[in-house]
C-alpha cells in the first residue's frame, strides 16, 4: 500500500512538472515567434499556455487566498458578461478615462462588477429566483400534464 502511495505522489510530481513546462515552453515558443508570426498562432499558444497554468494552479494549490475572489467573480460572471458591452458604448468615456489598456481594462471589471453586485441585490430583494422556480414548476406541469 505505501508503495502504491508513492507511486501515486511521484506520478503527481511528474503531472505537475509537465504541466509548468509544457506553460513554459509554449510560452518561450510564443514570444520566439511573435516577431514572425506568420501562421497567426501566437494568440493559440498563449491561450494553450494560459489553459495549462490554470490547470496547475487550480489542481496544486487550493489556497483561500486564490479560491474565494475567484469564486466571488465566478458568481458573477454572467451578468459581467451581459453588461460589460454596455458599457463600451454609452459609457466609453468613463471606460477609457485613463488612456491606459490596463486602467481602462480594471475600469470595466470594476463597472461591470459593481453593476452585477446590484443586480443580484435586486434579485434578491424582489424574490426573482423564488418567482422564476414557480413559473418554471408550473409550466413543466403544463408540459407534462
Amino acid at each position: 500500500m505505501s508503495r502504491k502511495m508513492k507511486h501515486g505522489k511521484w506520478s503527481e510530481v511528474v503531472f505537475a512538472t509537465v504541466l509548468f513546462l509544457g506553460a513554459a515552453g509554449l510560452l518561450v515558443l510564443r514570444f520566439s515567434i511573435s516577431q514572425n508570426d506568420l501562421w497567426q498562432i501566437c494568440g493559440l499558444l498563449s491561450a494553450l499556455a494560459a489553459f495549462l497554468i490554470i490547470v496547475l494552479v487550480g489542481r496544486y494549490f487550493k489556497a483561500h487566498v486564490i479560491s474565494a475572489p475567484l469564486e466571488f467573480l465566478g458568481k458573477h460572471s454572467g451578468n459581467m458578461f451581459m453588461v460589460h458591452a454596455f458599457f463600451y458604448g454609452p459609457c466609453s468615456a468613463l471606460v477609457f478615462w485613463s488612456h491606459n489598456a490596463i486602467l481602462s481594462y480594471f475600469t470595466l471589471l470594476v463597472m461591470s462588477l459593481a453593476f452585477s453586485i446590484s443586480i443580484e441585490a435586486i434579485k434578491k430583494w424582489s424574490k426573482y429566483n423564488k418567482r422564476m422556480t414557480t413559473v418554471t414548476n408550473w409550466v413543466t406541469s403544463k408540459l407534462h400534464a
